[in-house]
């Protein structure tokens, strides 16, 4: 079993993206991040002033795994959490339509009743309902 599937079935996580695998996610690392952070907003934000923020910060955005780990302890298993490191160019059936980059998302679906990671276009405007992790590695 790999790094990522033996993380996202600790989580319990009932759905999962098909795109979510280590062929497209190969784990970039090997220890697991110092200090973990999670940036909210009361208001809609762009991708580049959270980039922004975390960078003034003195940090970087989570990727999948961090993602997943942070979670293992963290998650409420409600919110909605993004990991912008890790991006995906996410290509439709209709290949006229350009590949959307998209990040990992772990979000609960009220519909299902369950747990899930997910592929979550990345948008010019987020909404509040957006939270985003953020790392600090030791040296």
């Amino acid at each position: 079993m790999s790094t990522l599937e033996r993380l996202i079935q600790g989580l319990g996580i009932k759905t999962v993206g098909d795109q979510i695998n280590v062929a497209n996610f190969p784990d970039p690392h090997g220890k697991p991040p110092k200090e973990y952070k999670l940036y909210s907003y009361p208001t809609p934000i762009t991708a580049i002033t959270v980039l922004e923020m975390i960078e003034a910060d003195g940090y970087t955005p989570a990727d999948l795994y961090d993602l997943l780990q942070w979670a293992q302890e963290n998650w409420n298993g409600q919110s909605f959490v993004i990991g912008l490191n890790s991006i995906y160019e996410y290509q439709m059936k209709n290949k006229a339509i350009p590949p959307v980059p998209s990040v990992p998302a772990l979000l609960y679906r009220g519909t299902l009743k369950s747990k899930s990671l997910a592929l979550d276009a990345m948008v010019q405007t987020w909404t509040p309902k957006a939270n985003f992790l953020a790392v600090k590695r030791g040296k």
